[in-house]
């Protein structure tokens, strides 16, 4: 199965460590098109600049991991919104073929991601 293009929200301060693992594995199947998409949560932070600059180094380094697996267009994509909001916004208006992100409260590495497939 041939993805076209996978959509990875991730949480930088969270879990986001113990998903990359996953990720890397299902870039390795075939992905062409990766978008890693971070929101920094500006009810949160009120959009603080030392923050973001930080949380782009730390697109990056994800970046150049996932070029490793093979997939050759990456977009690491770090903005200042609402998480839900910009997630949702980004999934409209670019269709992703997948959509891989961390889901919140859950332990066991098989309920850790949260995967949507469109055919």
């Amino acid at each position: 199965m041939k993805i076209e293009k996978m959509l990875v929200p991730i949480e930088i301060h969270g879990a986001a460590d113990a998903m990359l693992p996953a990720v890397e594995e299902i870039g390795r199947l075939g992905v062409e098109a990766v978008d890693l998409l971070y929101v920094m949560n500006i009810r949160d932070t009120g959009g603080d600049t030392g923050l973001l600059e930080h949380d782009k180094e730390v697109m990056n380094t994800w970046k150049e991991r996932l070029l490793a697996c093979g997939i050759q267009d990456i977009n690491a994509i770090v903005k200042s919104g609402i998480p839900g909001v910009e997630i949702l916004e980004m999934a409209e208006a670019d269709h992703p073929s997948l959509i891989v992100m961390g889901s919140h409260g859950r332990s066991l590495i098989p309920r850790m991601l949260l995967v949507s497939c469109q055919y």
